[in-house]
């Protein structure tokens, strides 16, 4: 990474932990899984270096969406759904295409397995491979570590989600990878 890419991490990341710690600790928890993830799979380092990245900024288009969007603890209303739609592409742009492989990262991480996702309704393995792996450490970081409105699973409840959402919501070769390497 360059040095402007690396000062542009390093202040959106502190940029979003300003307006939403939480998202801001939900990046930095799920970097290190999609980071583990990419090593099972094969990854060289500069693909892990920037998949970690994607993984600490995925959520950065939160940023755009109002707070109390993202605070809500009763059901979301159509217009604050289709605000919180709006954050992957929101993060992409904030990102840039100077840092591609992350861009895509961030704007896919939501595109779903058999297309029924956004925000582009992508499937299968037109959705980027870091979007791919971003999905599950995105999803397996919410299930463990729990929500405010609900409360975390345990590994093997997550394990088990993840395995239903196989083929579905998630690329099957990722959820195999990640469960094989899996280390509870």
């Amino acid at each position: 990474m360059t040095m402007v890419q690396e000062r542009l991490v390093a202040a959106l990341t502190v940029a979003l932990n300003v307006y939403h710690p939480e998202t801001a600790a939900h990046g930095i928890r799920t970097a290190p899984i999609a980071l583990r993830i990419g090593l099972e799979l094969g990854m060289d380092a500069d693909e892990l270096m920037l998949l970690e990245t994607a993984g600490m900024l995925h959520d950065v288009g939160k940023l755009h969406v109002p707070f109390d969007t993202l605070e809500c603890l009763t059901p979301l209303t159509e217009a604050q759904w289709a605000e919180i739609y709006l954050h992957p592409v929101a993060g992409a742009n904030l990102i840039g295409s100077s840092m591609l492989m992350v861009e895509t990262a961030v704007r896919s991480h939501h595109e779903r397995w058999d297309g029924t996702g956004y925000p582009s309704g992508i499937a299968g393995t037109v959705i980027p491979l870091t979007a791919r792996i971003e999905a599950i450490a995105c999803c397996w970081d919410v299930m463990t570590t729990g929500r405010p409105y609900k409360g975390p699973l345990s590994q093997h409840e997550a394990a088990d989600e993840l395995r239903k959402g196989a083929g579905s919501q998630f690329d099957p070769g990722v959820v195999a990878a990640f469960l094989g390497g899996l280390r509870p």
